[in-house]
């Protein structure tokens, strides 16, 4: 269904993803949350997919609210990264590979669009946000990832706050047609594992990859890096996933931070 998951959808996602467990709630504050919860309270956690047809408190990066309406995609899954064979330190590489799944799984369902990354993690269609993501790995279980995506599919951001309105977009709003919610997740889902594996094998290599749908090369941006707030024109990235800016006639090299802005 375009906004709601069935019992045959989600027989359906058992089936098809590689998922131990799968939770299913009509509503929730947050699935990444919950996925905390989960890994709290299970000595074994297993690989868990975690939806909900409306999040009512959703999180982005650096505690930012996500706004989902009715008809989007918003879930989170859990796994353990070594039965991919990567470790906690390929996380930066990580948020960008799983950047790059979510925006080929989203080009699969619609070709005639084009879907850009912006870095390290959010998709854009047509220079506006359509989906995030959020990763986080629990400090007492440096092997576990849990990694939530939110996607604007059959909602309309006319219904977000217009602060929303004039920089986010979805794909109904886009191309005006509805989507099966469970025939793009599962899509995106296999492309998240392709990907994985691609990275582990190392037959992925990001910045190859990142570059011909990088949405801010070339373009002026201001980045927050902790304490230091630099002025600068990107250049893309490095082989390692990490932010080119060119500054004050160098070129600088950043493994996190904010884009306030960009022109």
């Amino acid at each position: 269904m375009w906004y709601t998951f069935t019992p045959d959808d989600l027989d359906r996602i058992r089936s098809e993803t590689d998922f131990e467990k799968v939770e299913f709630h009509p509503k929730l504050p947050s699935t990444n949350d919950r996925a905390v919860e989960l890994v709290k309270t299970l000595s074994d956690v297993p690989s868990c997919l975690l939806l909900t047809e409306q999040q009512t408190a959703g999180r982005g990066r650096h505690s930012n609210h996500w706004w989902s309406g009715p008809g989007s995609l918003t879930f989170s899954f859990v796994c353990d990264v070594t039965q991919f064979g990567l470790v906690p330190k390929d996380l930066p590489q990580l948020s960008l590979a799983t950047a790059l799944a979510v925006r080929a799984g989203l080009s699969d369902i619609d070709t005639s669009c084009v879907f850009q990354v912006k870095w390290p993690n959010d998709i854009y269609l047509h220079s506006k946000k359509v989906a995030g993501l959020l990763l986080e790995s629990p400090p007492k279980s440096p092997n576990t990832l849990i990694v939530g995506v939110g996607i604007n599919v059959n909602n309309s951001v006319l219904d977000a706050p217009p602060e929303i309105q004039t920089r986010a977009t979805s794909l109904f709003d886009t191309t005006g047609h509805r989507f099966e919610l469970a025939n793009l997740l599962i899509q995106i889902l296999h492309q998240i594992s392709s990907h994985y594996r691609r990275l582990s094998n190392g037959k992925l290599q990001v910045q190859p990859e990142w570059q011909p749908h990088c949405l801010l090369t070339g373009r002026d941006l201001h980045l927050q890096a902790g304490s230091q707030k630099v002025i600068g024109r990107c250049q893309g990235v490095d082989q390692h996933g990490a932010l080119l800016l060119y500054s004050d006639g160098h070129t600088k090299r950043f493994v996190s931070g904010t884009i306030e802005h960009f022109e």
